[in-house]
Order: structure tokens, then sequence, then C-alpha cells
């Protein structure tokens, strides 16, 4: 496994880590974001293809992309039910169009249950949105929004299921010509955070 890591909370409204688990902790966070369309950006396809367009550095940069699968709880009143069963249904359709062009471009894709994720970055798999929030903070050094938060536990959580599937092949590496993938602002403060 290599170590650079992508995790995505996906949805129309969603948030995004790269993690650069060679690295201390305080260091690791190498970008980070939140992305989020609008009914006025377009259909949904559109809105998909645009939530993709702004990922595929990062996904190219990635030695593998981790991504949240949904998780929806039945509902005793009908009208909830549906509305949560079509936004979830949204959100799969995101996540399948982040999966394909990972895939398209040769990065390995991770499913990571939320509890997973929850417990990776705070502990508890039943972690409330706040402690996620909290434990990014005081993981990575940064106040994050609680999609960019997600996204660390996520990217933490599929990076533990990796290691758990290749324990045996020995050390990680690093692809070091991944970090030349990633925007120019992204390498510099790269580069800054490994100066001692």
């Amino acid at each position: 496994m290599g170590d650079l890591v992508l995790g995505i909370d996906p949805g129309l409204r969603m948030g995004y880590a790269l993690l650069d688990l060679s690295r201390p902790e305080a260091r690791a966070l190498l970008t980070h974001g939140r992305l989020a369309t609008r009914p006025a950006d377009g259909d949904e396809w559109a809105r998909r293809a645009r939530v993709v367009a702004e990922l595929k550095p990062h996904i190219r940069a990635a030695d593998f992309v981790c991504i949240e699968a949904q998780f929806v709880a039945t509902d005793a009143d009908r009208r909830v039910a549906h509305r949560k069963s079509a936004n979830a249904a949204q959100v799969r359709a995101v996540a399948c169009a982040i999966e394909d062009y990972a895939r398209e471009v040769g990065v390995s894709v991770v499913w990571v249950h939320p509890s997973k994720a929850k417990a990776a970055l705070a502990g508890r798999g039943d972690a409330e949105k706040e402690q996620m929030i909290r434990m990014a903070a005081a993981r990575f050094g940064e106040v994050l929004s609680e999609h960019e938060a997600d996204a660390c536990g996520i990217a933490l959580a599929g990076a533990q299921i990796v290691d758990g599937a290749t324990q045996r092949r020995g050390k990680r590496g690093v692809r070091r010509e991944a970090l030349e993938k990633l925007p120019k602002g992204v390498q510099e403060a790269a580069r800054r955070a490994n100066k001692p």
C-alpha cells in the first residue's frame, strides 16, 4: 500500500481529505476541502460531473481512494424514509462516479462503513459529528467542516482495511511521483511540512 490516501465523504455536498500516512499526524493532512453543488448548477448528471472534475487531481495523486459506503436506516414515517432513500440514491450515484474515474486512472478504491470511519478518527463507531470535528482538529491541527472531518476518518479507516489486507507484503512505499500530480499550492505545502 502507498501512503497517499484520499478520503471522500460523497454527495452533492461533500468533503475530501488527502493524507500522507508516512508523516507524523500533525503534518499528514496535505489538503482538504468541501464541494457543494446546487440545482442551479444543472441536472444531477452535470452536478456529478462537476464533483468528479474537482476531485480529479486528488484522485490521480492518491495511492488509493476511500469512499464512505452509505447506510440508510428505515424510518416509521414514510415521507422521511422516502426522502432519505432519494438522497441516498443521489449520494450513491456521486460515489459510483468517483469510483469509476478512480478505476479508470488505475487507482484502487476501498469502501468504508461510516462506523469504521468514526472509530478510526474518534475511537468510537457511534461518534457524533462534533466529536469527529474535535478529533480531526486534535490529530491534524486544523479545524475542519463535518464533511472534511468525516473524510479524514474515512481515509484512516480505509488505510486500516488496506493495511490489514496487505500486512504480509512488508513495509508500505510512498509514490513520490504522485505528489507531482497535485496542484502547485498543495505541492508547496507538502514541501514545507517536510522541513524540520
